[in-house]
This record gives structure tokens, C-alpha cells and sequence, in this order.
């Protein structure tokens, strides 16, 4: 006689039963193929639906949904989790998790998890414990349970201890306002460096770092103006983690140098574009370096065109048509033979490498 077709509460149940590993992931991997209704109605029959909505993704999104016998402080029993993906034409499972254990904490801007696998479907079955981190945009869970969970201090990320701060305070941006305005170079250099430090290796809210960023910035753009290029070097490095994805934030502090009354803070400027490409800063580096380039200082306007960059691929080519255009016009009339000289090269290497 042939094998009864076994209906999904019967293979429900041999995913929890069967003592083989790889026979319970086998099981979940047939009924991944199932509507998803059926899954939700299998795991909500003696468990409560603990994620923030049942509205399912829209096309080409994916979503989360977790039921729980329990939930108690981020502690979360008999867990079933079913991740489901909208195509471009129709809804699938892509996985389901069978946990006998699922621990949640938040850190900022991500959930931690910490899960106790029994069977899983999507993923390898030979993994047993699996620990993360999950960013969210929104609360991914039911209100009661997202006030339970607990906020971590830190967590290991890649072997390495991150350290969470909740508050501007607990960062200690008050020690950092009085560290920052040390004029003792030696000092100062040591706190910028590990500034840097602790603000890479730290997390924070989004909230958290506007705090930090408002307090701090101008501060730190005072230094800029110590003609000390290893300070500025720091500075800058930190303005361009402050403004992650957005480098030319931290370029615009540099432009008030480039029109400085003394000759030395305007030199000391050219150093610092060093560590500066044109597409860090795009608009405002090729302002400030036509500033520069129309400096009152032959010694400035020598020392610009030495560091020029106007090699091809490295500027939008209406800012390096600009360029040329003051180069030549140096070429051309620039009183200090020293400066003509210096542009004359540019140009030609400019020339021979288009």
C-alpha cells in the first residue's frame, strides 16, 4: 500500500520529535514550501505572537515574525521564528527557526539575539547556537515585550568587546570638552588619538552621536587652526567619522583657512589637503583650492600647485576645466617666475595624461 500523504500538524510534530538533527531540518525544509498561514496557525496554536505586526512584506521586502510559549526580560521560550520574503510575484517562506531558546537585548540602533536552535529551515542544519546582530528602522516587537528587554552595556563583535552607550554622558562628552580644549600639544595630540579610538569602537544611537557631534565639532574645529599638520591630520579624521557617507561635511571647515589672514595658517591649510582627495569634498575643495591658487602669497599660490591634484578620474572634469583655466592664467601672468614655472609643469602633466 502506498505512504498516506502526512498533513502539516503531523510534520509539525516530527520536527519536534525526531531525535535526528538533520531529519527535523529535512522536515521544515518540506514545509517551507507551505503557505505561510499554515505555518503561523501551526505555531500559534500554543503560542503567542510576539512581533510588533502580522502585516506581511511588500513586494521585494522581507520580514520577521516571532511566536513565543514565553517572554520575560528578553528571554523567550519555545520560539518559532518565520521569515518571509515578497518576490517579485509572489510570497515564500524563506525561513523557519526552531528554538528552544531565543535570548533578545537591544543595543543602540540593533537587536542582539542569542538563539538555542532545535531545527531549522534556509539555513545550514549544522548550526546549533547562532548569536547576532539585527539592525531596525522600528520596535520589532509587541510593546509590553520591547519595555521587558534589556539593554546591554556591551557585547563581542568579530572577538572584539564593543561598548554601548546609552547617553552622551555615559560616552563622557564632558571630559572630552575639557580634554579638547588643552593647549598643551603633547596632550592634545594624545587625547585626539584616543578620541578616535573610543568613538570607532563604541555603539551608539543615531541620537547619542548628533549629541556628541554638537558638542564637540566646534571644538574641534579650533584645531584646525594649530599649525601642528598632526593635529590637524586628527581633526580631520575624526570631522570625516562624524559625517560618515557624507566626507565633504567635514571639508567645509577647512574653507575659513583658506581665506585666513596669516600667510602661515594658509600654508599650513596645504598640508592639510593632503589627506584630502577631491571627491571628499567635491564643491568645496575645488573652492578653496581656487582660493588658494588666487592667493595675494607667491609662496601659497607655489605650494598649491605642488600638491594639485589633476590627475584623470579625480575631479569631475567642469572643476578641473576651472583649474586649468587659473593654471594657465598663472602661466600667463603670474608676476612670480617661480609660480609660472610651477603651474607650466602642472599643466603639461595635466596635458600629457588625458
Amino acid at each position: 500500500m502506498a505512504n498516506r500523504k502526512r498533513n502539516p500538524a503531523e510534520e509539525w510534530r516530527d520536527a519536534y520529535s525526531l531525535k535526528q538533527n538533520y531529519e527535523r531540518c529535512a522536515v521544515l525544509e518540506r514545509m517551507r514550501r507551505l503557505p505561510y498561514q499554515t505555518i503561523f496557525k501551526l505555531a500559534g496554536a500554543d503560542r503567542r505572537f510576539v512581533s510588533r505586526s502580522r502585516k506581511i512584506p511588500k513586494r521585494l521586502d522581507y520580514k520577521e515574525y516571532v511566536f513565543a510559549r514565553s517572554a520575560r526580560k528578553g528571554v523567550m521560550k519555545d520560539v518559532v521564528l518565520v521569515g518571509i520574503k515578497h518576490g517579485t510575484s509572489r510570497l515564500h517562506i524563506e525561513h523557519i527557526i526552531l528554538c528552544t531558546e531565543m535570548r533578545v537585548a537591544c543595543t543602540p540602533g540593533c537587536y542582539w539575539y542569542r538563539q538555542l536552535i532545535h531545527a531549522q529551515a534556509g539555513f545550514s542544519p549544522a548550526i546549533h547556537v547562532d548569536e547576532y546582530l539585527s539592525g531596525f528602522t522600528e520596535p520589532r516587537f509587541a510593546e509590553d515585550i520591547e519595555r521587558s528587554l534589556p539593554r546591554l552595556k556591551g557585547y563581542k563583535y568579530r572577538g572584539l568587546w564593543v561598548t554601548c552607550d546609552w547617553s552622551a554622558k555615559e560616552f563622557g562628552v564632558n571630559d572630552w570638552k575639557r580634554r579638547l580644549r588643552i593647549r598643551s600639544l603633547p596632550e592634545l595630540t594624545t587625547a585626539l588619538i584616543e578620541f578616535l579610538d573610543r568613538y570607532r569602537f563604541r555603539k551608539r544611537s543615531r541620537k547619542v552621536d548628533r549629541e556628541i557631534q554638537e558638542a564637540l565639532t566646534p571644538l574641534l574645529v579650533k584645531c584646525l587652526w594649530i599649525p601642528k599638520p598632526s593635529i590637524g591630520s586628527l581633526v580631520l579624521r575624526i570631522l570625516q567619522e562624524f559625517s560618515e557617507g557624507h566626507p565633504e561635511q567635514a571639508a567645509q571647515h577647512l574653507l575659513p583657512l583658506s581665506v585666513a589672514s596669516d600667510k602661515q595658517t594658509r600654508l599650513h591649510l596645504i598640508t592639510l589637503l593632503k589627506n584630502l582627495v577631491p571627491e571628499d569634498g567635491a564643491d568645496m575643495i575645488w573652492e578653496i583650492t581656487q582660493n588658494l591658487l588666487r592667493d595675494p602669497s607667491a609662496a601659497v599660490r607655489r605650494r598649491a600647485i605642488d600638491v594639485l591634484f589633476l590627475q584623470r578620474g579625480e575631479q569631475a572634469p567642469a572643476y578641473a576645466s576651472i583649474v586649468v583655466r587659473l593654471l594657465a592664467e598663472i602661466v600667463a601672468s603670474d608676476p612670480d617666475k617661480t609660480v609660472s614655472h610651477a603651474a607650466a609643469g602642472k599643466l603639461a602633466a595635466f596635458r600629457e595624461g588625458k
